[in-house]
């Protein structure tokens, strides 16, 4: 656990150095590129038109791929709108069909409860009779 706990700063402490370590050396990869072509008895002159298309591309290349994350942007983000409207389409109609469930179980239980209670008042009306019968006497009873 103690060292799981030691992970991050770690890791932050890592990150920070490293980045240090790349941002260090003097100049960009372009500059640096040139001081190659230099040391190795090419001339910056003769390797000019060389470095600006290697510039170009490379402009040309963080270009397209801004394009292509935003096109990627837009078609994630239009896919996650399509999902959420399906969801809640789906959401609405799980709720309606809840409702009619919740409907149905409403008038069932007031049938129901129409049922015992016409059950209950027929044998109260029975019960009443038959002592009412037997305690004035019927000629059929008792």
């Amino acid at each position: 656990m103690r060292r799981l706990l030691l992970l991050a700063p770690m890791l932050f402490v890592i990150s920070v150095v490293v980045f240090f370590l790349i941002q260090l050396p003097p100049g960009d990869f372009m500059s640096t590129f040139i001081a190659n072509l230099e040391e190795s008895g090419i001339r910056v002159s003769d390797a000019e038109a060389e470095i600006r298309g290697l510039r170009e591309s490379t402009k040309a290349d963080v270009e397209v791929l801004a394009a292509e994350v935003r096109e990627y942007r837009k078609s994630t983000e239009a896919e996650i709108r399509g999902f959420r409207e399906a969801t809640d389409a789906r959401l609405n109609a799980h709720d309606q069909m809840l409702a009619r469930i919740e409907r149905q179980i409403e008038r069932m239980a007031a049938d129901h409860r129409a049922t015992v209670l016409w059950i209950v008042g027929s044998a109260l009306a029975l019960g009443g009779l038959i002592v009412a019968m037997l305690r004035f006497g019927h000629p059929g009873v008792g």
